[in-house]
């Protein structure tokens, strides 16, 4: 078992995804993308605080987001020991790294001793990162790992690892296509369809191979695949729907964030699979919006 396979297990997966070979018409995806991927959007700074502020006001504009459980290590003189509560998810601290494009952010998590449905109970949250260049796609990657945070310890929210960062991915392009800044759906698409693009290129030409190191890019790029074509896929029924489909979409999303749904469950309900969101048609119509 690779690292990254024994790390999906060690957060409550009974079954691990299976690497994904993309198929003709996802590599045809790709080549339709290439084109949009020319020219990087120019963003604008931003300070943290407007950043902060801004994916705060997105959320809480729509959902009731519930309080997480935080660990913090506290240091005193030679003793060290930590400190658990719950907390909001907008009072998690957040720290700005290095290295590391406009677009990052990563929800830091410690994993404490548990057994199958127990890992994910046993989960604390310790900080968000955000890329030190800060940029109006910031918010964006903060509402991603703000999301993260009200699904990644509850036992069963996600069922199947593959549909880990779909509905992140989602809130993202919502956030993004909601904005004033007309620009910013533009922006936001060059980074995730490109990553889009390198993911099916990546499988297509690594499918193959027993490196345990590639097979763990390839594991954690199945999943972000199927995540990024279901995300896209239910974007499109949102923004092709009338008032009372998008409402039935965020009443079907906090229910959600409020446990009484799995993520599967609110993909059924809208019919969205792998399969059919593997569709041209979809993605033609979403370069089309953004140019």
């Amino acid at each position: 078992m690779t690292s990254y396979a024994t790390q999906i297990k060690s957060r409550g997966y009974d079954e691990l995804p299976i690497i994904t070979r993309p198929n003709k018409e996802l590599i045809r995806i790709a080549s339709l993308i290439e084109p949009f991927l020319q020219d990087e959007v120019k963003v604008k700074t931003m300070r943290k605080k407007e950043v902060l502020a801004e994916s705060h006001d997105f959320l809480l504009k729509y959902f009731r987001l519930r309080d997480i459980p935080y660990e913090r290590k506290i240091n005193i003189l030679t003793f060290s020991f930590e400190v658990s509560r719950y907390v909001h998810p907008f009072d998690l601290p957040v720290k700005l790294v290095g290295d590391s494009d406009a677009f990052y952010g990563c929800s830091r998590e410690v994993l404490l001793f548990g057994t199958g449905s127990e890992v994910c109970s046993n989960l604390r949250y310790r900080w968000i990162e955000l890329s030190k260049d800060l940029t109006e796609l910031a918010p964006l990657a903060y509402t991603h790992e703000i999301i993260h945070t009200q699904l990644n310890h509850i036992p069963g929210s996600i069922e199947d690892y593959n549909n880990v960062e779909f509905l992140s991915i989602f809130l993202e392009l919502i956030e993004a296509y909601e904005s004033p800044n007309y620009n910013l759906i533009h922006a936001h698409d060059f980074y995730r369809l490109r990553e889009l693009k390198e993911i099916i290129r990546e499988l297509e030409n690594n499918y193959d191979s027993s490196n345990p190191k590639i097979q763990d890019v390839l594991l954690e790029g199945t999943s972000y695949l199927h995540s990024t074509l279901k995300a896209y896929h239910l974007f499109d029924i949102y923004v092709n729907g009338d008032i009372d489909v998008r409402r039935t979409i965020m009443v079907g999303i906090q229910r959600v964030l409020s446990h009484f749904m799995s993520v599967e469950e609110l993909l059924a309900y809208f019919n969205i699979t792998y399969e059919n969101s593997i569709n041209e048609d979809i993605f033609k119509k979403h370069v089309r919006r953004s140019l």
